[in-house]
């Protein structure tokens, strides 16, 4: 804009208009002259962005100016004039209910889901035999919830007796293990949460009597001698991890893939199958330390049995976890490169089908690829670790045992961890 008093120009400050036209201007022409009104009336107004809708409505003419503008929107109901070369982006993301519902459906894992739904089965049983009828957990008071569950906690049982009398004691079968009443207890309050009730069974003072029982009761049981132990999954003996390496050294399309799940488990100290289904291709890093060796780390977090990723879980940093290089010819780190470039490279998961070409050839080596594009499926991966010690030979582990095998090598190491 010119000064009426001096020749001198000064750069013009953005002005951003927005306009609610009515809806009976529809003619760019009637648009022409309510911005000329506008131009009048607001300092600032924008002479070039005038000028550039004053040629838009020439439709014959397409006469280039000397300067240099942006294209200005199109006209439209509301209209909105920015002095901006590009058209402003949404930040945030626009969601339909349906997607929050689905995001809300899924913040339990699967097997959260079966524990609730048979905590919740348990207590409705009791109530149906001991109270003839079963509660309404949307609407039952605290008061009357609480008397209830303070008898539940005393009185539960499970079924088949008989069954259960085959392994341990008749006394010791008629009752439940001490952490299966708390996953009952955790399954009902789960659900009260899920249902949008404001209360606590654990925490709340109005279930003070309830937990007191459940203590009482465990404690009884204990004294009586009627509490089981924990059983930990057993850590693999060094002879057998000897006769597994031994196997998955081998170079052919299942051994590699079976080498590979393995490592992944012994290094990254994973919780049983929860975790190899989440890698994809993009999912590990290769890099080099302050000293020049060579490691591989997984570049994202990872859902595990405890730790689903909520506000109140503690995060195992993935990164802090490394793959080193040996140099060997069983070398981690390029098992997993020739593993890489031995998959489809339009693949997305890092664990996929073999494929049959590869498998059915005498020379494996012969073929660019060893695996699909079709991704291994999660119960897949809990036959891995029977399969791999039953074709060396070994006793039968399940892939709980790898973790407890990790974790017991790296306290016996000489070094701090």
């Amino acid at each position: 804009m010119e000064s009426s008093d001096s020749e001198e120009t000064f750069e013009r400050p953005l002005v951003n208009f927005q306009l609610s036209m009515p809806p009976e201007i529809t003619d760019n022409s009637e648009v022409l002259t309510l911005l000329e009104v506008l131009k009048e009336d607001i300092e600032g107004f924008d002479d070039m962005l005038l000028e550039a809708l004053q040629q838009q409505n020439q439709t014959e003419e397409h006469c280039e100016s000397n300067v240099t503008m942006a294209e200005p929107e199109p006209i439209q109901n509301p209209v909105s004039y920015k002095e901006t070369p590009n058209e402003e982006k949404s930040r945030f993301k626009c969601l339909s209910e349906k997607d929050l519902l689905e995001i809300e459906r899924n913040q339990y894992s699967d097997a959260t889901k079966r524990n609730t739904k048979w905590g919740i089965g348990v207590f409705n049983a009791w109530c149906l035999e001991r109270l003839n009828e079963t509660h309404d957990l949307e609407v039952v008071d605290a008061s009357t919830l609480n008397e209830s569950l303070r008898k539940f906690y005393a009185e539960a049982q499970p079924k088949n007796l008989v069954n259960r009398s085959k392994a341990i004691t008749e006394e010791q079968a008629q009752e439940y293990h001490k952490n299966s009443m708390k996953n009952v207890r955790a399954a009902i309050n789960r659900h009260l949460k899920d249902i949008g009730r404001e209360i606590d069974i654990v925490r709340d003072k109005e279930f003070k009597t309830a937990n007191a029982m459940l203590t009482s009761k465990l404690k009884f049981n204990l004294r009586q001698g009627l509490s089981r132990s924990t059983k930990h999954h057993p850590i693999i003996p060094n002879e057998d991890l000897a006769k597994i390496n031994q196997y998955i050294s081998n170079d052919y399309p299942v051994a590699l893939r079976f080498r590979i799940w393995y490592l992944l488990a012994i290094h990254f100290v994973s919780r049983g199958c929860e975790f190899h289904h989440q890698l994809t291709m993009k999912s590990l890093k290769f890099a080099k330390d302050e000293n020049g060796l060579e490691y591989v780390t997984i570049n994202h977090e990872t859902q595990q049995k405890n730790y689903q990723g909520g506000l109140d879980d503690k995060c195992e940093e993935a990164q802090d976890k490394r793959m080193y290089a040996t140099g060997t010819s069983t070398c981690p780190v390029e098992s997993l490169r020739k593993f890489i470039q031995k998959t489809d490279p339009a693949a997305i998961s890092l664990f996929n089908e073999c494929a049959r070409d590869a498998l059915r050839g005498e020379s494996p080596e012969s073929f660019s690829v060893w695996y699909t594009v079709t991704p291994v499926k999660p119960k897949k991966f809990t036959t891995f670790m029977p399969d791999i010690c039953k074709n060396a030979g070994t006793t039968r582990f399940t892939a709980h045992s790898l973790r407890s095998t990790s974790i017991t090598a790296m306290l016996v190491l000489p070094t701090d961890i």
